[in-house]
């Protein structure tokens, strides 16, 4: 409030007029959409690196959205767990608490409203 903006972990600095909540809560809010997007480009990339099927179809709230075939979704979600639990954690050094990934999915057809949680199958 005396500085007139809000920085966060990141870096990033949010200036205006700001409720008491706000300020609070701009901090880690940033810092999770930051964490998100982070983790959406690297996604991106190592799908494209191992020329996979899965179309990354954007994100709502905290989560993100993806198209994946069958035979692949194992694979994709072990990518993700590790990219959002492990690699996520290396390139920020200040986030200490542990990073969960939990999928739902929709068989072929179906909509968001048949998703249901999904425990992928050990793949090593």
């Amino acid at each position: 409030m005396k500085n007139g903006y809000v920085e966060t972990p990141i870096g990033f600095r949010c200036s205006g007029v700001f409720t008491r909540n706000e300020i609070l809560n701009i901090p880690a809010q940033s810092s999770a959409f930051h964490c998100l997007l982070w983790s959406l480009i690297q996604l991106q990339k190592t799908i494209k690196k191992y020329d996979l099927k899965t179309l990354l179809i954007g994100q709502i709230h905290d989560s993100i959205v993806a198209d994946s075939p069958a035979d692949e979704l194992d694979t994709f979600l072990e990518v993700a767990e590790t990219i959002m639990t492990k690699k996520l954690r290396k390139h920020w050094e200040w986030i200490i608490v542990p990073m969960e990934v939990e999928a739902e999915v929709a068989d072929l057809g179906k909509t968001w409203f048949d998703k249901k949680p999904y425990h992928r199958k050990s793949l090593g």
